[in-house]
């Protein structure tokens, strides 16, 4: 039986999905919902470094707001979910949490790319499972 159970989300349908999977199939367990800032998508190339803090704190607020509303999302369910905010490349802050955090399970949504775009940008959802230290179930939205 899990007891830690992480659900990376990125506001999509496919992490609420996997969200409503995880609470519906882990009720018991402790579920952890996480959000990844991906850096190179906060900063600039530019050498304006207050306006880069600037941006990374706007975006951790904007961040802090999505994990509220998993949070509720949770609450409206009878589940009480505890939340984490980190900052990477998704992929490896997920694999890196499983460690940190001791996780047991890992539920995820995926986008389902196909074809081209799966092939030149890859699926964190697929590197989560080649690299995670643990049970990784991807849920694809119908």
């Amino acid at each position: 039986m899990a007891n830690t159970i992480l659900v990376p989300i990125d506001g999509s349908e496919h992490s609420r999905e996997a969200l409503s999977v995880a609470i519906e199939e882990f009720d018991d367990a402790e579920l952890i919902v996480l959000h990844v800032i991906e850096p190179y998508n906060v900063f600039s190339v530019t050498e304006n470094a207050a306006r880069d803090d600037e941006v990374l704190e706007e975006r951790r607020s904007e961040r802090a707001a999505l994990l509220e509303e998993s949070r509720e999302f949770a609450a409206d369910r009878g589940v009480n979910v505890r939340t984490e905010l980190m900052l990477g490349s998704p992929s490896r802050a997920i694999v890196d949490a499983c460690e940190e955090f001791d996780v047991d399970h890992v539920v995820m949504g995926s986008r389902g790319r196909t074809g081209l775009s799966r092939l030149v940008l890859g699926s964190v959802a697929d590197t989560v499972v080649k690299r995670a230290p643990t049970t990784v179930t991807v849920v694809r939205s119908s």
